[in-house]
């Protein structure tokens, strides 16, 4: 299997187990070697969405994924893209956005913390209540 698709398989198991992952306060980090749950880690919650600073009408379409730039303005950001693409493109410090594939009003926020190997943080928003 080629490096990219290494990694889009790795990017579809981590996104089918993020949700029940999140409840249980587990962070998960691609190429980490596995899952890891910091001993002082609080317990992670789905936070209302408002508190992502990101405007809903600048997510991506369910199944598409966008790169975020967290100190530029909205209208500077960049289109929604496939999800391999955005996480092959996204630099340290940005975030890539992806509705859950399994509830659309979840959207998952991956605050990429390094490139090689690809490791981010997780954070986990609901659209509506």
């Amino acid at each position: 299997m080629s490096y990219h698709g290494v990694r889009l398989v790795l990017f579809i198991v981590i996104t089918a187990m993020m949700t029940n992952c999140a409840s249980l306060g587990i962070t998960i980090q691609a190429g980490s070697g596995g899952i890891t749950s910091p001993p002082s880690a609080p317990v992670t919650t789905i936070r209302p969405f408002d508190q992502s600073r990101i405007p809903p009408g600048h997510l991506p379409p369910q199944g598409s994924c966008k790169v975020w730039y967290p100190n530029k303005p909205p209208g500077q950001q960049p289109p929604p893209t496939s999800c391999d693409e955005a996480m092959n493109k996204a630099p340290v410090g940005s975030w890539v956005l992806l509705k859950d594939p399994n509830d659309p009003n979840i959207v998952i926020v991956r605050e990429i913390t390094t490139i090689h190997p690809v490791r981010f943080n997780v954070t986990l928003y609901r659209l509506k209540n």
